[in-house]
């Protein structure tokens, strides 16, 4: 059940301005499909496509959508370490957290996040062992210099990627691995919006269908009803994950099989342009990135002379 409001956001979150330009910059904000997992991430595809653009991917495999938002600055995050305090040079290892922000099942790789902690410049740090239910996941909060300063529980911890983004435009990509449960998720998005200053320059995207949510299917019908939810909330912000058309197949480069011809047919991305059941491909990727062109270009966005 989706308990969202379906209130379109024009209004709420003001998206245009006559005197403020869009800055020259974009953050990607995501999991998998962000982090360009089976091809070259669309960011990527982006930056060519965009030369003056300065284009950041935020995308980190396997992540819900309260670590994303939580990255992004539309969650304030809190902390606690050992002791209270920072200890001399060393690390400290961080006993609560408020959201677990660089955490993935995805995979067991070291992750940091720089930022601050009580105006003391310092680097988040998440480390993991095992798999699956057995993976362990530890936190640890290192000064930039040593320091001896007091860390209170549930002192703030601030981002440096939130901070140097906010005022980027922001395209959020995020809700797959939260999927079927999409409750809170709307709130979530709009946690990001209203991180973002006035006026906002922000694309939603919708979530993508795996082959396995073919028409008909009840995974089908909540995605498609959800994608519908975030289309009358988010207006021309936008970006809708439906399936490639003739016209953008053919701007890629590719030329569909009768499996793809299906596959089309059933209302997915078809296997030529995926790298498995739910990821894409480089083509796939750029069919993302060129939408996101296309919507910046239709919403006055894209300036080509960026600097």
């Amino acid at each position: 059940m989706l308990l969202d409001s379906c209130q379109v956001l024009d209004d709420v979150f003001p998206t245009k301005s006559s005197t403020t330009p869009p800055p020259p910059r974009i953050a990607c904000w995501g999991d998998s499909l962000t982090f360009g997992k089976g091809g070259t991430p669309y960011p990527t595809v982006l930056a060519n496509e965009l030369p003056n653009y300065t284009i950041k991917n935020f995308g980190i495999d396997g992540q819900v959508s309260r670590a994303i938002v939580a990255r992004q600055g539309g969650i304030p995050l809190t902390l606690s370490v050992e002791g209270n305090a920072f200890n001399g040079a060393g690390a400290v290892k961080v006993t609560k957290l408020s959201t677990q922000l660089l955490s993935t099942v995805a995979n067991n790789l070291t992750m940091t996040l720089k930022g601050r902690v009580n105006e003391v410049p310092c680097t988040l740090t998440r480390t993991a062992k095992g798999g699956g239910e057995a993976q362990v996941e530890s936190y640890t909060l290192t000064p930039t210099e040593s320091s001896t300063v007091a860390v209170p529980t549930d002192s703030v911890f601030i981002s440096d990627d939130a901070v140097a983004y906010q005022s980027s435009i922001q395209v959020l990509w995020l809700g797959r691995n939260d999927v079927p449960d999409f409750d809170g998720i709307v709130n979530l998005i709009d946690n990001c919006i209203n991180y973002l200053p006035n006026p906002k320059f922000y694309l939603v995207l919708g979530i993508l269908m795996s082959n396995l949510e073919t028409k008909g299917t009840a995974g089908y019908k909540q995605i498609s009803d959800f994608n519908a939810l975030l289309q009358r909330r988010y207006g021309s912000n936008f970006v809708p994950m439906t399936p490639p058309t003739a016209d953008e197949l053919k701007a890629v480069g590719y030329t569909p099989t009768a499996q793809d011809q299906a596959q089309l047919a059933q209302d997915i991305f078809p296997a030529g342009v995926r790298s498995d059941y739910l990821h894409l491909n480089s083509l796939g990727y750029q069919i993302i990135a060129r939408r996101i062109k296309d919507k910046l270009v239709a919403k006055n966005w894209y300036v080509q002379q960026a600097k």
